[in-house]
């Protein structure tokens, strides 16, 4: 790894301050890296002008991460090309140094229904450049794989046969695909799938069809952990396999990753079976992954960097 000094702009309209940013390690190389976790930025109630995303990108960028991973309603509504760039002006201080690896929410994307249901607004493709269609893509990282799915309105989209990943679908195809040719790495330690939509929740977030296509690949493919957004309460769930709580490292550990912007939603689900941890009040969050070798160590934070949660998983 290196660090690189870059600077954006034009002799005609001006040249930006320098930044820097650290380069990956090696492909399989174990070596010590932090990801930042965050989502639901979206700027309704309390958080118009981004007030609270920008209280927690001030505390993410005292982690330093190599680069973050957001899980999707990145702005309240995705038609709104200001929105987009009201997000991106707040996250700046932190995107500069580490780039953001987003995953799209419902509230992101077409929610009319016609032929450009569940689709990007134009924004979003004129603003970011991400691997493969932007939407459905993977890459490596050291000894980890993420793995990026694009839910969709998965919700709405289930009842009226419209949900993404359907089995015989080229999007079932190519996460199969990836994830048996990811396995089959030895270089890859870890694989991480984030998504918007929650296989694992409690209450109105749990969409049953989702969590049926996607759990048993994940389970065939020893996936380590599935990060999710969309239920505005931070959740933990057992280590899974075939629905049932498994000892550590024998299934897929489901984290929702709260809000880190979006009005807290209400609480419940410590009496599911599946439900290691739960927040017991309302809260902004965001989480740091360090991967260190073959230990992994997910820790959760209010929006004061108050831990709230603690995951460590060795292989």
């Amino acid at each position: 790894a290196s660090i690189c000094t870059y600077r954006c702009g034009s002799d005609e309209t001006g040249w930006s301050e320098n930044y820097t940013f650290t380069t990956g390690p090696l492909p399989g190389e174990r070596k010590t890296f932090k990801v930042s976790i965050w989502g639901d930025t979206q700027n309704n109630e309390f958080n118009e002008q981004f007030e609270k995303t920008a209280q927690v990108v001030s505390q993410m960028i005292h982690v330093k991460p190599n680069f973050t991973l957001h899980m999707g309603d990145i702005v309240n509504n995705g038609s709104r090309t200001s929105d987009w760039l009201k997000f991106l002006k707040v996250a700046h201080p932190l995107n500069a140094f580490a780039p953001m690896m987003p995953t799209l929410g419902n509230h992101d994307i077409e929610n009319q229904e016609g032929e450009n249901l569940q689709k990007p607004f134009p924004s979003f493709s004129q603003l970011f450049s991400l691997p493969g269609n932007g939407l459905d893509y993977s890459f490596d990282y050291g000894n980890t794989h993420f793995v990026c799915i694009f839910s969709g309105l998965a919700q709405a989209a289930a009842e009226k046969g419209f949900l993404r990943y359907k089995p015989s679908s080229k999007e079932y195809k190519w996460l199969e695909k990836d994830l048996a040719r990811a396995r089959k790495n030895p270089r890859n330690d870890w694989i991480v799938v984030y998504t918007h939509y929650p296989p694992y929740s409690f209450g109105w977030s749990n969409v049953q069809q989702w969590r049926e296509i996607l759990s048993p690949l994940f389970e065939k493919h020893q996936v380590d952990l599935c990060l999710a957004g969309h239920r505005h309460v931070y959740e933990r769930h057992h280590p899974l396999k075939s629905g049932l709580p498994a000892p550590d490292g024998k299934g897929t550990v489901y984290l929702t990753n709260g809000t880190a912007g979006g009005s807290p939603q209400g609480l419940g689900g410590k009496e599911m079976p599946t439900m290691a941890f739960t927040s017991s009040e309302k809260m902004y969050n965001y989480a740091t992954m360090t991967i260190d070798g073959k230990k992994l160590i997910y820790e959760v934070f209010d929006q004061d960097s108050k831990k709230i949660d603690e995951l460590i998983l060795k292989k």
